[in-house]
């Protein structure tokens, strides 16, 4: 009986799963510049699950990884540019339109960076009626997605949200099929794409992060029984011998160290795809292309056990 409504279980998630797929395969062909309204929703749902399904396993504190706090960011960018335009004379909402260009380039080399090559890291999976492969892959996958929405729509972004946005690029952008062109019209140079995400990255997260987790909470952690990711990626041989190199002293720096290296490699993605929607299209269809074969590995296995 119990595996009977494990079976009946997993077939309603499977049928979510694959409406989920048709239905954002739909928004993202027909108004990709509004996909981040989807994103912002699932999100929402997702992590309202995840919070009490990782409270129950003493995981709640990987909701703090960079990629989960990534996520936070967007939907909290997104609800912030809406209140503006709803509420004009708010005077702390009339700062979007002064660092709107500026957070909108930190989160999109932080979702193009970090959060994809996440896929790859982590083998993020397609499987329709696993909630917790559905929800590491929408943290990753969903705000490349609406970033690439609003960074290559520019015009209907703006003439269907009216002064919501403001990402710094003017209404009419070259034509946005040329694999390279001039980006005058939508400025972004290694400053804006490098330099500010990454500043954001140290400050905002690798530092409280370390502080948190290292410092002030350590006790409590190890006390509690609390599972984190640091503890987690310590089981994967990589990340062990990186970590023994000058003894064992030290691992928690040399993991942030580490953490950090990885991220400064990978955040030049974003001034390259920042100039290019053949390139960034590309890039996004053969993350998606990974994940459906991660997933397909998984089904098959099963299904021949």
């Amino acid at each position: 009986m119990e595996h009977a409504v494990e079976v009946k279980r997993d077939e309603r998630q499977f049928v979510i799963g694959v409406l989920n797929l048709m239905f954002s395969s739909w928004l993202i062909g027909a108004y990709p510049y509004a996909y981040w309204v989807y994103h912002s929703a699932k999100l929402i749902v997702l992590m309202t699950i995840r919070v009490f399904s990782f409270t129950q396993k003493k995981m709640q504190f990987w909701l703090l990884d960079y990629c989960y706090v990534i996520n936070y960011t967007s939907v909290l960018y997104f609800a912030c540019c809406v209140l503006k335009a709803y509420a004009p004379s708010c005077a702390p909402m009339k700062a979007i339109d002064y660092w709107g260009p500026t957070v909108f380039r930190i989160a999109f080399s932080a979702c193009v960076g970090p959060l994809a090559i996440s896929i790859l890291a982590f083998r993020n999976s397609l499987i329709f009626h696993s909630p917790d492969h559905i929800t590491i892959l929408a943290v990753h996958l969903s705000p490349n997605i609406a970033v690439w929405g609003m960074r290559w729509w520019v015009r209907e972004l703006n003439e269907t949200f009216q002064d919501t946005f403001h990402v710094g690029c003017g209404l009419n952008p070259p034509s946005q099929f040329n694999l390279f062109f001039s980006t005058q019209d939508c400025p972004g140079d290694l400053i804006d794409l490098y330099c500010w995400p990454l500043a954001h990255y140290c400050v905002c997260w690798n530092i409280p992060y370390a502080l948190f987790f290292f410092v002030f909470a350590r006790r409590m952690l190890e006390d509690g029984g609390y599972s984190t990711m640091y503890e987690d990626m310590q089981k994967q041989e990589f990340v062990r011998k990186i970590l023994s190199i000058g003894g064992e002293s030290g691992k928690p720096i040399k993991y942030m160290l580490m953490h950090g290296f990885g991220v400064a490699c990978i955040m030049f993605m974003g001034p390259l795809l920042w100039h290019s929607f053949a390139l960034h299209t590309i890039y996004l269809s053969l993350l998606v292309l990974v994940s459906i074969n991660n997933g397909s590995t998984f089904y098959f296995e099963v299904a021949c056990v």
